[in-house]
């Protein structure tokens, strides 16, 4: 299937975004590939209209977690079709394990806290633990690069935000634009959606799970902690190892042999 008759599948199995706004959580759903974390601090409106968008990968198979403030919530009534999690609570190592990837959309003052690595609340951690782990960062650049497009913004603090979304690049932030989270996204897990059940074969078979959107296998910095410092690991052939799985490795002495 190429790219092309894909896209046309995917827009015609999910028509458009449905709006159940709600200020309760939505039922427990089945995880067969993760979840999607949200982390979104923009006002009511905006974050609105975030989530609505991201809550279309429920339809693939990913529930999504939104760490949001309660007063962006959606108002009305029904359910919300996310499960929010509030932006203060202290770090969740169980919610972190259950991710499939992040969507990031900050502001201007979150896009500054994660490029200065300061892990304070949940919104915070949650993004910097996952680009750690190697999990996917979708970054939606949008809503900080829009006020430094207004006349009176200074030069140099015009410079100093877009100094801080290169930074986050360079953590690993994949970029991504509002309008096409879900295709983004889907295109990122493409092989999973496709052909789950040869990923859960590949995954029994070898221990290390796919590589979202390749069907390769995929090492972490989380799979090599387990493994003994100064030792070989033999991988097969096609393996994809992150960049912060390579630093580590050099750093423990560990020698990635590909067969």
């Amino acid at each position: 299937m190429n790219k092309q008759t894909w896209t046309a599948e995917v827009l015609s199995q999910i028509g458009q975004p449905r709006a159940t706004p709600s200020a309760g959580a939505e039922p427990p759903a089945a995880e067969p590939f993760g979840r999607i974390g949200v982390v979104c601090d923009l006002p009511a409106k905006e974050a609105g209209r975030v989530l609505r968008e991201a809550a279309a990968l429920r339809r693939f198979g990913y529930p999504v977690c939104a760490v949001i403030a309660p007063a962006s919530l959606p108002q009305g009534g029904g359910r919300v079709p996310f499960t929010p999690l509030d932006p203060a609570a202290p770090p969740d190592e169980a919610l972190l394990d259950r991710l499939a990837a992040v969507l990031l959309v900050p502001s201007q003052g979150l896009a500054a806290k994660l490029a200065l690595g300061i892990a304070d609340n949940l919104a915070s951690w949650l993004p910097l633990q996952a680009l750690w782990r190697g999990i996917p960062v979708f970054l939606d650049e949008q809503p900080v690069r829009a006020p430094l497009g207004q006349p009176a913004v200074q030069p140099a603090l015009e410079a100093l935000y877009t100094g801080y979304l290169t930074t986050l690049r360079s953590f690993g932030a994949l970029p991504i634009a509002r309008g096409q989270y879900l295709l983004t996204m889907l295109e990122a897990f493409r092989n999973r959606l496709l052909d789950s059940q040869t990923a859960s074969e590949r995954e029994t078979a070898t221990g290390i799970p796919p590589a979202a959107g390749s069907g390769r296998q995929v090492i972490t910095r989380r799979d090599l902690l387990a493994h003994p410092e100064q030792a070989a690991w033999t991988l097969p052939a096609g393996t994809l190892v992150t960049p912060l799985a390579r630093d580590f490795a050099r750093e423990k002495g560990i020698r990635l042999i590909f067969e």
